[in-house]
C-alpha cells in the first residue's frame, strides 16, 4: 500500500513539471503575442524587443579560409606536412585516407623538379612550347627536394593501394615512383613484387623481387616472406600442371 501511494505521488510530481513547463510556454507566446499587438513607438514595445535580443546568442557567419603557401619554400614545406600526415594515417593503417594525402603532394612540388632522365616537367614543358616564362624557379636543392617528395608520394600511395589489395592502381603509382628514382628504392620494386603476387602473375613477381635483393645487396623480413610465399605458389602451379598432364595421358 505504501510503494503504491508513493508510485502515486513520483507520477503526480512528474506531472507538475509538465504542467509548470507548459504553463511557461503559454506565458512567453502570450507575451510574444501581446507585444507584436503594441505600435512600433510605443516604449513598451522597444523594452521587450532589447529584452528578447539580451537573451539570443549571436550567431556568426563568417568563415574561416584556408591560406595557401604562394612561395616556392612555402609549397614544399606544405607538402612535407602532407606526408607526414598521409605517414599518420598509414601507421593507424587507414590506408584510404593516407592514399588521398599523397595523391595531393604532386600538384605541389611538381613544378619544381625535373624526373630522373632530366627532362623538363609539364609546366617548364607547355612553357617552352607558347614561348613563355615557367615562373619563379626552384634552386637545385629545392629541385631535389621536391623530386624526393614526389617519389615518395607515389611509392607510399602504391603501398597503400598494395594494403587496401588493389594491385591495378598500385602498379601505376610504382611506375610513377620509378620515374623519379635515384635507383636506389627498394620498396618500390616490392610495392611491384605485392603487386603481381595478388594478381597471380608470379614471373613478373619473381622479377621484381630480384631488384630488391640486387638494391638491398641482401634481404628483410618482409622480403623474405614474400620469398616463400612465391616459392609456394610455383610449388601449387607446378603440382596443378602435373595433375593436368596426368589426367591426358590417362584417358
Amino acid at each position: 500500500m505504501k510503494m503504491c501511494t508513493e508510485n502515486r505521488k513520483e507520477k503526480l510530481g512528474k506531472r507538475g513539471d509538465n504542467t509548470s513547463l507548459l504553463t511557461i510556454i503559454e506565458h512567453h507566446t502570450a507575451q510574444t503575442y501581446m507585444t507584436s499587438l503594441l505600435p512600433e513607438s510605443s516604449p513598451l514595445k522597444e523594452s521587450a524587443s532589447t529584452t528578447q535580443q539580451s537573451t539570443t546568442a549571436p550567431v556568426s557567419t563568417s568563415k574561416v579560409s584556408t591560406i595557401y603557401p604562394t612561395d616556392i619554400a612555402g609549397k614544399l614545406d606544405y607538402a612535407d606536412g602532407l606526408r607526414e600526415q598521409g605517414k599518420v594515417f598509414y601507421q593507424e593503417k587507414k590506408y584510404k585516407k593516407a592514399a588521398r594525402i599523397y595523391a595531393q603532394i604532386p600538384a605541389w612540388v611538381s613544378p619544381f623538379c625535373k624526373n630522373s632522365s632530366g627532362e623538363p616537367n609539364q609546366a617548364e614543358a607547355m612553357s617552352g612550347m607558347m614561348g613563355g616564362d615557367a615562373g619563379p624557379q626552384a634552386s637545385p636543392e629545392q629541385g631535389a627536394r621536391a623530386k624526393e617528395l614526389l617519389r615518395i608520394s607515389y611509392q607510399n600511395r602504391a603501398m597503400c593501394f598494395v594494403k587496401l589489395k588493389k594491385p591495378d592502381k598500385a602498379l601505376p603509382a610504382c611506375e610513377s615512383a620509378l620515374t623519379f628514382d635515384d635507383g636506389t628504392s627498394w620498396k618500390i620494386y616490392r610495392a611491384k613484387a605485392e603487386s603481381y603476387i595478388l594478381k597471380k602473375d608470379m614471373d613478373k613477381a619473381k622479377r621484381a623481387l630480384d631488384e630488391v635483393l640486387r638494391i638491398q645487396g641482401g634481404t628483410d623480413k618482409r622480403t623474405t616472406q614474400l620469398l616463400k610465399h612465391l616459392d609456394k605458389m610455383y610449388a601449387a602451379h607446378e603440382k596443378r600442371e602435373r595433375k593436368i598432364y596426368a589426367n591426358m595421358f590417362a584417358q
